[in-house]
């Protein structure tokens, strides 16, 4: 599993259904 940290929790979302189940992304 990859982390990704983005500015904003509405990017966050976004970019996690973007990137699927590998990646974990928070804000």
């Amino acid at each position: 599993m990859q982390l990704v940290i983005v500015e904003s929790p509405a990017k966050a979302k976004t970019i996690n259904k973007y990137l699927g189940s590998d990646f974990h992304v928070l804000a």
